[in-house]
């Protein structure tokens, strides 16, 4: 499978072309990676493929999926509250 130039970032979209089983044909989506906590490093939990033309979002699996033509769209920042922040 086709990674980005530098590797996963956790909690960030990509637009990908998806094959989404053996024979399928490739097309346009959206990726969601979660978090790093799959296979070699990769999207694990919470990574999804998102389409508008879907009834619901598909879970990413590795074994089945190929992606090529990947390109960044944005980072989503994830802010964890700790004790005594503000409210």
């Amino acid at each position: 499978m086709e990674t980005p130039e530098g590797g996963w970032k956790a909690n960030t979209y990509y637009k990908v072309h998806v094959t989404l089983f053996k024979g399928n044909c490739p097309h346009e989506a959206i990726f969601y990676t979660g978090f790093l906590n799959g296979r070699n490093g990769g999207p694990g939990g919470y990574a999804c493929i998102m389409e508008p033309t879907y009834d619901n979002n598909i879970p990413y699996n590795p074994d089945k999926q190929e992606f090529t033509h990947i390109e960044e769209l944005f980072h989503r920042n994830l802010y964890v509250f700790k004790k005594g922040d503000p409210k």
